[in-house]
């Protein structure tokens, strides 16, 4: 189905997808792209951990080395890591954006259900507009035990947790995706298997 104008111009959306959405089994899986434009204003995770490398005077991540070893090295140098990525996420001056609202009307019906990898709140600010304080949250390493949740799922944590709740590090992926008593690769095997899942914010690869 086309949306907006014709040809060129306009968005195809997927019949699968519409009908997914009606049906409550459209699950929004939003990435950092989402709090790029302003005015949040926020920086994909590539520009966090080179902002905490620079914040921590050390050299900026070497390509090719993954971002989450770089900023487990400097958390095992004694750099406080986790507060640096709370302190710059949670950013007072970041507001949500026109996407954010638009993700937010789309998940607001009877069914609300989004999966993050974002640390900020903007989303959750945005549901409020529409659902008021009728939605579950999910902090990190809680990921809901059951395919067919309601809410909004923090799958890396959220600036609303104490700083060292947040996926950041090496160790904090391992402890997440393999080591937890629910693992967060449990969670979304599940997701994947019974959902059909829209990815937003999230690049092409390479294009990072």
């Amino acid at each position: 189905m086309w949306f907006g104008l014709s040809g060129d111009r306009g968005v195809e959306v997927p019949d699968k997808l519409i009908s997914a959405h009606s049906d409550g089994r459209l699950v929004l899986f939003v990435g950092a792209g989402a709090s790029v434009d302003s005015p949040s204003d926020l920086p994909m995770f590539q520009g966090l951990a080179e902002r905490v490398c620079e914040e921590s005077q050390e050299p900026p991540p070497v390509h090719g080395v993954a971002l989450d070893k770089v900023l487990g090295d400097l958390k095992r140098k004694g750099v406080d890591v986790h507060q640096r990525v709370k302190d710059i996420i949670g950013n007072p001056g970041s507001e949500p954006n026109d996407l954010h609202r638009a993700i937010a009307g789309l998940a607001s019906g009877e069914k609300h259900r989004i999966v993050t990898t974002n640390y900020d709140r903007h989303l959750s600010t945005c549901l409020k507009e529409h659902l008021g304080d009728d939605f579950d949250e999910y902090p990190s390493l809680a990921f809901p035990q059951r395919d067919g949740f309601t809410g909004i799922v923090y799958l890396h944590g959220s600036v609303k947790e104490p700083a060292k709740h947040l996926v950041v590090t090496d160790a904090d992926f391992g402890k997440a995706y393999l080591e937890a008593p629910w693992t967060a690769a449990q969670f979304l095997s599940g997701v994947f298997q019974s959902s059909t899942v829209l990815f937003i914010g999230y690049p092409p690869e390479g294009s990072r």
